[in-house]
């Protein structure tokens, strides 16, 4: 099962009861239930997009309990892929290189990166950013940018290169 994780942050304190106690999230979920511990979790892991009820209970010395629910909707986010270099198309000459840099935004991360360089060499890329991509060749190439976040969204984003003598 594929996680996705927010920057969502979720707390609880309490008033009353015996010390020491101790903290219990339930994240229900469209079908699933997963726990976490601490007033504080560092970070909530949710499996599925939708609707979620997210219930604190806290737990005294003595084994008295209380609780409290929020609901929560989680959406898929829009996925941004953006060639920040070159920002703009470019005309380079007949054994020039090029580097290649990417932004993403949006969506859940961490993010994948994919590139297509046709006419490059190299003719493709898994990293956030390629240096030295040459161009031997003159003609007209569209060098494509693939971002993935770990939802599966996908988002594009392309920049022409002119190669000229």
């Amino acid at each position: 099962m594929s996680s996705i994780t927010t920057d969502a942050k979720f707390s609880a304190t309490h008033t009353g009861g015996t010390d020491p106690t101790e903290y219990t999230w339930t994240i229900q979920g469209p079908g699933y239930t997963s726990t976490e511990t601490g007033s504080d979790p560092d970070e909530i892991t949710f499996f599925a997009l939708g609707p979620h009820a997210i219930t604190t209970t806290v737990k005294d010395a003595n084994g008295i309990t209380g609780s409290d629910t929020v609901h929560v909707m989680l959406t898929e986010l829009g996925l941004f892929a953006s060639i920040t270099g070159p920002a703009t198309d470019v005309t380079i000459r007949a054994t020039g290189t090029i580097d290649f840099t990417a932004e993403a935004s949006g969506g859940f991360a961490p993010y994948s990166y994919t590139w297509q360089f046709p006419g490059g060499t190299p003719n493709v890329s898994t990293t956030q950013a390629q240096t030295g991509v040459a161009y031997n060749f003159i003609g007209t190439y569209t060098a494509t940018l693939t971002v993935q976040d770990t939802t599966g969204l996908t988002a594009i984003d392309t920049v022409t290169i002119t190669v000229v003598p």
